[in-house]
């Protein structure tokens, strides 16, 4: 019964401050709250960029700095230290908020936004080691400016999707897919296989990438005066160029909603590896336009992905998960925050955003228990399968999984491995089985290098 309990509620995660007490926004070594902004982990420092910050009454502010911290130096009950980051030459991208950002080849690229002066068309490029900054010329047009898009990292390219911008008064939302290739310097907008339908323009959507899947969830679009949310989950294959949608299964699901952060979380290779993968959303927020009330969202989903084989259809269940807040954590309903994941993907730091016009300036650890992709055994049927059927004898083995004591709080890993011997004998009677670990099966583990099978 213990174990069932376990099963349900995985995927937990713990919010800690990282924000030291007594340090206010006037400390040199706190960003100023803000909305909007990127961010992104390299090497062991957490990067901020830019944003929206608080203005004079409804007056919208930005600013263009660039702040670091150390992660690896933050010890229990030490202060984190932000640091404004020194630049090597004096010129940088304007005053911006909603700019996306990867990072590649130890520079980080950032492309588009909003500010003082509309909205940017513009690719940047920092060098993450000298820190200067350098405005990418390509070799070809820029794609039209917009703001608030996302962008992707696959095979030495930018991926863009979405997004929205305003000329001459009119909106205009985005739903096609723009590349960038850092080797030829060149934009490409993609042509793409639409047979499974398409997502529908939008903004402010999440977004992540595992193998050669860009996952998106819901996002903003807007009609006229007219407001609409999305809880849609779609697939962009960007080496098959084809879209899906994820067909969702269960009753429950996260409300519309934009501006979320979100990851997949967990091992990529191991979710690749076992067609299954977990992809995590937290916050955002809903205007309801009939009772004029913003609400933002402190909830957490995971959502695991699942699929048979190559170009099968991908289904999905959504499970609210369970967020733990530390004592110093007051509250984790926001929107338009950032979250950078570790490599690992088991932990994360999550930092700023806004609720109701507050902005915050706190950065938070938010770490995954247990890893969804950890939670498992490896198994096969072994010996000939077509002898196995003929003498009416399958022999299926698995090694290794493990569990989870929910009295010790313990995690146990196993290293044993066990034959289970099915036999029957005839069709539609019942099926004996056997668990055992009989002397004439010999293992021996060599090590490998395995590649994650590529996802089309």
């Amino acid at each position: 019964m213990e174990r069932e309990e376990r099963e349900e509620g995985s995927n937990k995660q713990l919010y800690t401050s990282l924000n030291s007490k007594g340090l206010t926004t006037n400390d040199a070594t706190i960003v100023t709250a803000r909305q909007g902004h990127a961010s992104w982990l390299y090497n062991s420092f957490v990067y901020i960029h830019a944003g929206r910050i608080p203005g004079t009454g409804r007056g919208r502010s930005y600013v263009d700095d660039l702040w670091r911290l150390n992660i690896a130096k933050q010890e229990p009950d030490t202060t984190p230290r932000w640091e404004p980051v020194q630049l090597a030459t004096t010129q940088k991208p304007q005053h911006r908020h909603n700019q996306s950002v990867v990072v590649y080849n130890d520079s980080a690229y950032i492309f588009g936004g909003s500010g003082y002066s509309g909205y940017f068309d513009d690719l940047w490029k920092l060098d993450l080691n000298s820190h200067e900054w350098t405005l990418i010329k390509p070799n070809n047009s820029s794609p039209p400016s917009r703001h608030g898009h996302s962008a992707v990292l696959y095979k030495n390219k930018m991926w863009v999707f979405g997004g929205k911008r305003s000329p001459e008064d009119k909106l205009l939302f985005y739903n096609e897919i723009l590349c960038f290739d850092f080797a030829t310097n060149l934009w490409e907008t993609v042509s793409m296989d639409s047979s499974l339908g398409i997502p529908a323009p939008r903004c402010w959507q999440s977004c992540d990438v595992v193998g050669s899947w860009m996952i998106i969830y819901g996002g903003f679009y807007m009609k006229g005066k007219k407001e609409f949310y999305f809880d849609d989950t779609w697939i962009c294959d960007l080496e098959a160029k084809k879209w899906r949608q994820v067909e969702i299964k269960g009753k429950g699901k996260p409300h519309m909603r934009n501006r979320t952060i979100s990851a997949v979380v967990g091992s990529k290779d191991a979710a690749l590896a076992m067609k299954q993968v977990y992809f995590w959303i937290q916050g955002g927020n809903y205007f309801d336009s009939k009772t004029r009330k913003d609400e933002f969202f402190s909830d957490s989903w995971l959502l695991s992905l699942t699929w048979k084989e190559e170009g099968s259809s991908v289904v999905g269940e959504w499970r609210k998960t369970e967020g733990k807040l530390q004592k110093d954590v007051a509250d984790m309903s926001r929107g338009h925050h950032s979250l950078v994941l570790a490599k690992d993907g088991k932990k994360g730091y999550i930092f700023g955003g806004e609720r109701k016009r507050v902005r915050f300036n706190d950065l938070v650890l938010v770490q995954f228990y247990p890893d969804p992709t950890e939670n498992r055994t490896i198994s096969a049927v072994v010996g000939s399968k077509d002898a196995a059927l003929a003498m009416k004898q399958v022999y299926f083995w698995i090694q290794g999984g493990n569990y989870f004591d929910s009295k010790t709080r313990k995690d146990e890993f196993f290293s044993d491995s066990w034959l289970l011997s099915l036999t029957w004998k005839e069709e539609g009677r019942h099926m004996l089985h056997r668990l055992c670990r009989p002397p004439s099966i010999h293992l021996s583990f060599n090590l490998a290098a395995v590649l994650p099978r590529r996802i089309t």
